[in-house]
C-alpha cells in the first residue's frame, strides 16, 4: 500500500510484555494504549498496542532498545471507512 497507516498495532504473545511495553511508552511520554487484539490477528494473548502514526518511532527505538523485537507482532492499520486492515509493519532500514 502506498497510503500513510493511519495506526499501528503491536500485538503480543505475552500479558507480561505487553503492560511492560505499555509502561514503558507511557513513561516516555506516548499516548499508546492497551486494546483488544482484532479476531484476524491470531497469535496474540489477548492484547495489542494502539500508537499514534506520529509517534510510532519513538514506540519502535523503545522496543529495540530493550530488546522487545521477539516478543512482538507490528502491524499497520490502514482504515477505509469503517474497515480496518492490518499489514505486518516493516520497518525502514537505516
Amino acid at each position: 500500500m502506498d497510503k500513510q497507516p493511519d495506526r499501528y498495532l503491536i500485538a503480543f504473545d505475552d500479558t507480561h510484555v505487553a503492560i511492560h511495553t505499555e509502561k514503558l511508552v507511557q513513561e516516555a511520554g506516548c499516548k499508546a494504549r492497551l486494546v483488544g487484539t482484532p479476531e484476524s490477528i491470531s497469535a496474540s494473548c489477548g492484547l495489542a498496542l494502539l500508537v499514534k502514526r506520529e509517534e510510532m518511532a519513538i514506540v519502535w527505538d523503545l522496543v529495540q532498545e530493550h530488546q522487545l523485537i521477539e516478543e512482538i507482532a507490528p502491524y499497520c492499520v490502514y482504515r477505509t471507512g469503517a474497515h480496518k486492515t492490518y499489514e505486518p509493519y516493516q520497518p525502514k532500514e537505516d
